[in-house]
C-alpha cells in the first residue's frame, strides 16, 4: 500500500517528503505526530488575500471525529461575529475563544465543511458584516488522503478519501509519547563567560565545527554559523553592534558535563546560538563533544529552544519550526518539536507539533 500512495504523491511532492510527518500541496498542508495525531490546515484560494486559516485535528484511533477551528489574520486579535455558510446557506455562527484568539466550530460545522470540500463546485465561507472569506479546496483531497494514509484509515468507513466498507478495527493506534525524565541542574545558574580563543583552547575543533557542522534538527533555515567575524574581533558590517555580542559561555549541568554556548547568526533583530555538550575533562576527546544545536533561541534550567525565525514581511517575523531539548543526565532529548504554519499571519497562524513526549522529573 505504501508503494502505491507514493506513486501518488509524486504527482504533487517527493515521496521523501511525505515521510516526514510534513506534507504540503497548493492551499492546505498537515503535519502529523509521533503520537500519529493529525492537524491539517488550510487558506483562501490563490486569487484571495491570505486572511483566514481553517485548522482540522484528528486523532488516531477508531471512531475518532474532527475538532476543527478558524483563525482570521489580524495585528490584533479580537472577537468580532463570525458565521459559516455552505454554497450561500448559514449554518450558524462560530463560538470565540477568547484565550486562545480563535473561533471553534461544532461538529455538525466541522462534519459539513469536510463533506463540501471534499466535493465538486462547493463554497465554503466565513461572513462578518463587512467581508466574505472564501476557503480554498486545492489541495484539500491530497491531505485528507495523507492523513487517512498515516492513520491507517483507507479503505475503511471512516475515511475522508477512498471510503470503504472495513470497519475500523484495526486503524492505528494512537503512540505514546516518549517518556523524558529531566535531570536536575544547578540553581541558581553556574557558568562563566569565555572568550574565543579560551573556548577552542578547550574544544580545538570549534572553529571547524563552528563553520560546518550540520544541525542534528531537519529543515532549520540555516546549516551554519556566521557570527565568526563578530566573535573574533574581526571588522564587518556589524561592528558598531559589537558591544551587544555575548561572550561565549560554560555552562554547569553536574559533575560531568557542562554546556557551550556561542553565539552562532546575528542580525539587527534577531540572534540564535549553537549550543555543544562538553564532557568535563582537562582535554575532551573532539569525538565526544556533540553538537545540541545551531538555531538555539535560550537555555534555561535544563531546557534549550531552538527557534529559527525570518523576517516574513507583510506578517512580520515567523519561525519555520521550534525545538526543545532537556537535559536528561546523559544528553539532551528531544522534547518536543513544532512545525510554524500560516507565515503571512500577524503573530503567526498555528503552531503544529511534530514530535511530542512526556516530562517528568528524575529522582535524586
Amino acid at each position: 500500500m505504501r508503494f502505491y500512495f507514493c506513486l501518488f504523491l509524486m504527482v504533487f511532492s517527493s515521496c521523501a517528503l511525505a515521510q516526514k510527518g510534513v506534507f504540503k500541496y497548493k492551499d492546505w498542508e498537515i503535519v502529523c505526530d509521533n503520537t500519529l495525531t493529525c492537524r491539517a490546515v488550510g487558506y483562501n484560494n490563490k486569487q484571495q488575500e491570505n486572511d483566514i486559516s481553517l485548522l482540522l485535528i484528528r486523532h488516531a484511533g477508531k471512531n475518532q471525529s474532527f475538532s476543527g477551528y478558524i483563525k482570521l489574520n489580524y495585528d490584533e486579535p479580537e472577537a468580532i461575529p463570525i458565521s459559516l455558510s455552505i454554497n450561500n446557506q448559514s449554518l450558524g455562527d462560530l463560538s470565540w475563544i477568547a484565550d486562545e484568539y480563535y473561533y471553534e466550530l461544532s461538529l455538525q460545522q466541522t462534519e459539513k465543511i469536510i463533506q463540501a470540500l471534499k466535493g465538486d463546485n462547493n463554497t465554503v465561507s466565513f461572513n462578518s458584516n463587512d467581508k466574505k472569506r472564501v476557503l480554498s479546496d486545492a489541495g484539500f483531497n491530497a491531505v485528507m488522503l495523507k492523513m487517512d494514509e498515516q492513520q491507517g484509515r483507507i479503505g475503511t468507513t471512516g475515511a475522508v478519501i477512498n471510503t470503504g466498507n472495513q470497519d475500523e478495527s484495526k486503524v492505528y493506534s494512537a503512540n505514546k509519547p516518549p517518556v523524558i525524565y529531566k535531570a536536575r541542574v544547578p540553581n541558581p545558574e553556574q557558568n562563566q563567560n569565555i572568550t574565543f580563543e579560551e573556548a577552542i583552547a578547550l574544544f580545538p575543533e570549534l572553529k571547524q565545527r563552528y563553520l560546518h557542522e550540520v544541525n542534528l534538527e531537519p529543515e532549520v533555515l540555516e546549516s551554519n554559523c556566521t557570527a565568526f567575524e563578530e566573535l573574533t574581533g574581526e571588522e564587518n558590517d556589524y561592528t558598531i553592534f559589537r558591544d551587544e555580542f555575548p561572550s561565549p559561555r560554560l555552562i554547569k549541568l553536574d559533575d560531568n558535563y557542562q554546556l557551550l554556548e556561542v553565539l552562532c547568526d546575528f542580525t539587527p533583530r534577531e540572534s540564535n546560538f549553537a549550543y555543544w555538550l562538553i564532557p568535563n575533562a582537562i582535554e575532551p576527546i573532539d569525538s565526544n563533544i556533540k553538537l545540541i544545536t545551531k538555531m538555539g533561541d535560550i537555555y534555561l534550567d535544563g531546557t534549550i529552544n531552538a527557534k529559527p525565525c525570518v523576517d516574513l514581511g507583510r506578517g512580520g517575523d515567523g519561525c519555520m519550526n521550534v525545538a526543545d531539548w532537556i537535559w536528561d543526565g546523559k544528553q539532551f532529548s528531544l522534547e518536543a518539536k513544532t512545525e510554524f504554519s500560516g507565515q503571512e499571519f500577524a503573530g503567526g497562524a498555528w503552531f503544529l507539533p511534530v514530535f511530542v513526549s512526556e516530562v517528568k522529573t528524575a529522582e535524586r
